[in-house]
């Protein structure tokens, strides 16, 4: 019984603040939007894979290992300073190597050869710009600097037409604007009931005080209150002038 009082007590305050909950969740929808449309850049990402090779003429256990070995190591020295720099000035990117170094993601799954690099830009065609010329600049780098021929390029990234972007999209924002301002909404109308002290219609007396009610006092507007107070106060003067009439005759 207190159970299926408490649900009443929960949707008798959400129909009493339904055009308020709405509102808010109109408002919050509209805001998500806006912020999609002007606030948020999209994102587009590029990637290109690299698989590390021994060239050894018979493949063992221990190639292979030395193989993975390599493929982890490699995916740091992707990171390097040394790379990156390189990439910065053969593209000529007006960024620092912090900058570029979180545009990068390089992964490489358990015991495999093949690392991923993977490049986020707000503009397509320079992450696959730079996804390219990263893998490049890395092969070179190793034969370079380790004396290591054991580096494969797949295919370059290409250019695609209608690729989509990777960042949430204007519909999600929406859908989470409106389920933030119906929340705020929820919030808001429990919190006014929670702090009021006014009791707003029978059924929350009866539920409150568990008693029969003897009488009811209507709910007037205030312009029709007050305009029978100012017939009330006319009667009373006019009756007050009409005693002294009399008094005087």
């Amino acid at each position: 019984m207190e159970q299926s009082l408490k649900i009443r007590e929960f949707w008798s305050v959400i129909k009493s603040r339904i055009f308020f909950i709405v509102i808010m969740g109109l408002i919050f929808a509209l805001l998500g939007g806006l912020i999609s449309l002007y606030l948020v850049n999209p994102t587009y990402e590029a990637s290109r894979k690299i698989v590390v090779n021994n060239n050894a003429e018979q493949l063992d256990y221990n190639t292979v290992m030395t193989n993975f070995q390599y493929a982890n190591t490699y995916s740091d020295f992707i990171y390097s300073d040394v790379v990156l720099e390189q990439v910065i000035n053969d593209l000529n990117l007006q960024m620092p190597v912090k900058d570029l170094e979180k545009q990068i993601d390089v992964s490489s799954k358990n015991e495999s050869q093949v690392i991923t690099i993977t490049v986020k830009d707000s503009d397509y065609e320079r992450a696959v710009q730079v996804v390219n010329v990263t893998a490049t600049v890395f092969q070179d780098k190793v034969k370079e600097i380790m004396m290591i021929d054991n580096v494969m390029l797949f295919p370059p990234a290409e250019i695609k037409e209608n690729v989509e972007s990777t960042s949430p999209g204007l519909v999600l924002f929406i859908v989470v604007g409106i389920v933030t301002g119906v929340s705020v909404g929820l919030s808001i109308a429990f919190l006014r009931k929670l702090f009021s002290t006014t009791i707003d219609s029978e059924k929350e007396a009866l539920l409150l005080f568990e008693r029969p009610m003897i009488g009811t006092i209507s709910k007037e507007k205030r312009k029709v209150l007050k305009g029978s107070l100012e017939v009330k106060e006319k009667q009373v003067v006019y009756s007050a002038y009409k005693d002294l009439g009399r008094e005087v005759k």
